[in-house]
């Protein structure tokens, strides 16, 4: 049974494009990928907090609101596409306190455990961290794979959370080690499978300053590993709307 998963945080894309037009937009181009699988699933991000906020209230604080106007447009196409989709027969997914992400993490674990294929559609980078289970990967322009990730951040698709571990992740406003960027992730990484085993390797050699530094803020790194890590037990509910 083949499974389609959608981000229906795509649908800004859309609307950044013409935002009169978004909702059929992402709704076509959902019905058109609908037709090469056996069912369809549109998941959605919880109103409001998550626990993620609860574990770091700063969570994606650094992105700018949209103004009251905009707010009401995108509303309004966001609920043409959910209205004209579930006529269609596709199913809306979501779990209070979850963003998209985790509710796509859980149908996909639980589809690819029960034998079937899955197919995610997102243009957030952390679903590639779900491609080393057995997923496939579109961000409804292009399929993205294993290596295209690594070829990106220069670590391996299984050390993706660890990347965004040490070095943060600035479009969700989560830190990382304090003076620990890209590159000395990317050094960590060649060298130790995690960042769990490289904080334990550092103390020991007390004498690597790289090390050093990543022991010396692992809390931070900890928290941040929590927070980038997609939770695949989301208590995922049906739904119909918004």
């Amino acid at each position: 049974m083949k499974i389609n998963v959608w981000d229906f945080g795509l649908i800004r894309r859309y609307w950044h494009a013409n935002p009169a037009r978004a909702g059929a937009s992402f709704s076509s181009t959902v019905e058109r990928w609908a037709q090469e699988s056996d069912c369809t699933v549109i998941a959605l991000d919880s109103r409001g907090r998550t626990w993620r906020h609860s574990l770091f209230p700063e969570y994606k604080a650094n992105r700018p609101e949209l103004t009251e106007s905009d707010k009401a447009s995108l509303a309004h196409q966001q609920q043409i596409a959910i209205e004209r989709l579930v006529a269609q027969g596709i199913r809306i997914r979501s779990a209070e306190g979850y963003e998209a992400d985790d509710v796509i993490a859980t149908v996909a674990r639980q589809a690819i455990e029960a034998g079937h294929h899955v197919l995610v559609f997102s243009g957030d980078k952390d679903l590639a961290q779900l491609l080393p289970t057995g997923i496939g990967l579109h961000d409804a322009r292009v399929y993205v794979s294993a290596a295209d990730v690594e070829a990106k951040f220069g670590v391996k698709v299984e050390q993706l959370v660890d990347y965004f571990a040490i070095a943060g992740d600035r479009d969700d406003n989560v830190k990382g080690a304090p003076g620990l960027g890209p590159a000395a992730a990317r050094k960590i990484l060649s060298a130790h499978p995690s960042v769990r085993i490289a904080i334990e390797t550092g103390r020991r050699r007390v004498w690597d300053k790289l090390l050093a530094k990543l022991v010396e803020h692992e809390q931070e790194v900890l928290l941040a590993l929590r927070l980038v890590r997609l939770d695949a037990d989301a208590p995922v509910v049906k739904g119909t709307g918004l």
